[in-house]
């Protein structure tokens, strides 16, 4: 009974032990004993291509960077609107809002496409019966 109390004991001793090497550090040390932050948050570029189903008044895509946004006239086509984005790494987001002109009891979608260099393409369909104010989790 002791015998076994003893090796569990040791068992978790072994466990927290290499819980903490394994962990990643928040600082790490430097020559002098100061410590660094870690790196700077990571942003990429990336391109995007928006369809729209009907025609739309407001477009906007946006992530960590400025917003990329359009007024459109009522007598803009449903051409793809496309334009670049930059997405934080860390929290890789892209909201997308759209203001339809005249969309009745009619569903409207709104088909977005993410392309990052060195990144799997991202495809999302976003629909509703009014106004859209979407957003998308990116996995980056």
């Amino acid at each position: 009974m002791i015998r076994t109390a003893l090796i569990l004991l040791a068992i978790l001793a072994s466990g927290l032990v290499f819980s903490h090497l394994t962990a990643e550090p928040k600082s790490k040390p430097v020559a002098g004993g100061g410590t660094t932050e870690p790196r700077s948050k990571k942003q990429i570029r990336a391109r995007y291509i928006l369809t729209l189903s009907e025609r739309a008044a407001y477009v906007e895509v946006k992530s960590a960077g400025e917003p990329s946004s359009w007024n459109l006239s009522s007598e803009s086509g449903i051409e793809p609107l496309t334009g670049d984005i930059i997405i934080d790494t860390d929290k890789p987001v892209v909201y997308l809002k759209v203001n339809w002109y005249e969309l009745a009891d009619r569903r409207g979608f709104a088909k977005l496409v993410i392309e990052a260099m060195g990144q799997e393409t991202v495809t999302q369909v976003f629909d509703a019966t009014g106004n859209l104010d979407e957003f998308l989790e990116l996995t980056f």
